[in-house]
């Protein structure tokens, strides 16, 4: 199809016209009402598109619902684009790709380290040839934790009110509510306000400078619909600051006719911010020792108690501590408390013997206690899974408490001097340790009677 226009320099078969436009001169159309079949048939039959461009089609509905006026077209659009424009776009494109690969390959080294946990890794940023920047993030599937694998989670210590005592001191208090006889009154036929017998209403809209001495903490607009007045409700600090904090300090300030100091309430909930942020610190402290398990910290005190978890990811390319870290917070508000504590809780891990003998010289209250769990540990991993005899004696680690039982006694049976295979098939004996922390380690060992 020749449409008389010359190449440009750098080879554009269409200059002047931007990429993805309509080549002036390459409509090809149907006659009014032609359909699709016939107007293939003719005229569209010879329709083509010059090198550097693709077909367009298109079907004018001429502003009507009726078929009788449609035409039918073919055109072309110009898909030309510079060479240098080309490869930097491909060169853009392959980075891309391989960004997110190796975000993709991150990820799910991470979680094949970390079980039963998710860690997305970010890609990018990168700028495309046009100045656009492209970022992102990949999560890689999580791996499954082995069918009945417990997911550990150990306590990391308690804290209590006396953690936050000294912090206590430092709180700001408010001031005492005004002693002007004339507090709550309101002028002649005012309204009431939300804050009434507490606070003044006054006729029109002024600011809190407006207000009466000791009604300047607030201000609230008052609209009386039936005398179309407008008001001012004018707050003295106390008032106003437990009718910020609602719920109980509210309905304590209105119950004792405003005696009740909302600084109290103040007072406690920082308090229990307090409680809380010390409890992750002691949840993240312990879980940096021992990335894979999840940490927890109980706390109470103050009328509440709750639990903050904290999780730090086991890295995939080295036995360093990540310093990607997840956390969790529970909360529950109890009875009135004098007592605050918080302390870890204790964990019940059943891994593969490696990972225990791994996990149990940071885990256990005791570098004597650890060595001996992996000790142990170790021992039964390299025990071979194949026996020519009835009996084998079993490893064992003198001074640390564990019991050995059989998990298949129509197979063996177990205890912690020896395992005897009774008849052919695959014995199953489970090891579990446990320190004077409370925590327990659990491993299982495959053996078949050859």
């Amino acid at each position: 199809m020749g449409l008389g226009v010359s190449a440009s320099a750098d080879g554009d078969p269409f200059p002047g016209i931007a990429r993805g436009q309509e080549i002036p001169g390459t409509r090809v159309s149907s006659a009014p009402g032609e359909s699709w079949e016939s107007f293939n048939a003719g005229a569209g039959a010879s329709h083509s598109c010059p090198t550097g461009s693709g077909r367009g089609v298109e079907t004018d509905l001429r502003g009507t619902t009726s078929q009788s006026d449609d035409i039918r077209s073919y055109y072309c659009v110009k898909t030309w684009e510079a060479p240098d424009t080309t490869a930097a776009w491909n060169d853009f494109n392959q980075r891309k790709a391989a960004a997110q690969a190796a975000a993709q390959a991150e990820s799910a080294a991470w979680n094949a380290a970390n079980p039963g946990k998710q860690k997305c890794v970010q890609w990018g940023p990168l700028t495309d040839p046009n100045g656009g920047v492209h970022q992102g993030g990949v999560c890689a599937n999580p791996v499954e934790l082995p069918e009945g694998t417990q997911v550990p989670s150990n306590p990391a210590g308690t804290v209590g009110e006396g953690d936050v005592e000294d912090a206590a001191n430092a709180l700001p208090t408010t001031p005492s509510n005004p002693t002007d006889p004339t507090a709550g009154e309101s002028a002649g036929g005012a309204p009431r306000g939300s804050g009434y017998p507490f606070t003044q209403v006054i006729e029109g809209q002024v600011g809190t400078a407006g207000c009466p001495s000791g009604f300047q903490a607030a201000n609230g607009l008052i609209a009386d619909a039936s005398t179309k007045k407008t008001y001012t409700e004018c707050w003295p600090q106390n008032a106003w600051t437990a009718y910020q904090l609602s719920g109980d300090a509210w309905a304590m300030f209105k119950a004792t006719g405003g005696t009740y100091d909302p600084a109290i309430e103040i007072d406690r909930r920082a308090k229990i911010a307090l409680l809380v942020a010390k409890a992750k610190e002691v949840a993240l402290a312990a879980a940096n020792d021992t990335p894979g398990i999840e940490r927890c910290s109980s706390w109470s005190g103050f009328g509440q108690n709750g639990r903050e978890c904290s999780y730090v990811f086991v890295d995939p390319a080295t036995t360093q501590t990540s310093t990607n870290s997840e956390s969790t917070s529970e909360q529950e508000v109890s009875g009135a408390s004098t007592q605050i504590n918080v302390g870890l809780d204790t964990v019940n891990i059943s891994m593969s013997s490696l990972s225990i003998s791994r996990l149990a010289l940071n885990l256990a209250p005791s570098q004597s206690e650890g060595t001996k769990i992996a000790n142990l540990a170790t021992g039964f991993a390299k025990l071979a899974s194949t026996q020519n005899t009835a009996s084998r004696n079993l490893p064992r680690v003198a001074g640390l408490k564990y019991q050995v039982v059989s998990l298949t006694k129509s197979v063996c049976q177990a205890s912690t001097w020896r395992v005897r295979v009774i008849k052919k098939g695959l014995c199953i004996i489970e090891v579990t340790a446990t320190d004077s922390g409370g925590n327990s380690y659990s491993f299982a060992k495959r053996i078949r009677r050859s």
